[in-house]
């Protein structure tokens, strides 16, 4: 009678060990076609904090963000070393928000000391 019973353990083990396989083959599935489905990603600049205008820009003032790329993706600054180094001293022209990307339009770059204006 000990033997039938260990004998029935080891099928019910054995069942559970093939679900618990099954459910695990099931979720990566799934989750491989949802990220399948994601659209691409860029590096944006996004602001820490309010700023209003003629505020003077830090490098502690902006964040990089992750943002979906759609149509409207060219007019925000990408977080490239080049892109983020013009924007140090450059002045707000239009009030950002906190967590907002920053536009092209909104910052005025630091002007060369030979010209009066830079545009970012």
């Amino acid at each position: 009678m000990n033997i039938q019973r260990l004998e029935g353990t080891w099928i019910n083990l054995g069942q559970t060990l093939i679900s618990v396989a099954v459910f695990f083959v099931a979720l990566f599935v799934v989750m491989g076609l949802a990220n399948a489905q994601r659209p691409d990603t860029m590096d944006m600049l996004a602001s820490l904090q309010n700023f209003g205008i003629y505020h003077v820009l830090t490098r502690r003032d902006l964040v990089v963000k992750i943002a979906f790329t759609d149509d409207n993706t060219s007019l925000y600054i990408y977080a490239e070393r080049e892109r983020s180094a013009s924007l140090v001293n450059g002045k707000v022209v239009v009030p950002i928000f906190v967590g907002q990307l920053v536009m092209h339009t909104s910052v005025l770059a630091a002007a060369a000391k030979s010209s009066p204006i830079s545009v970012v």
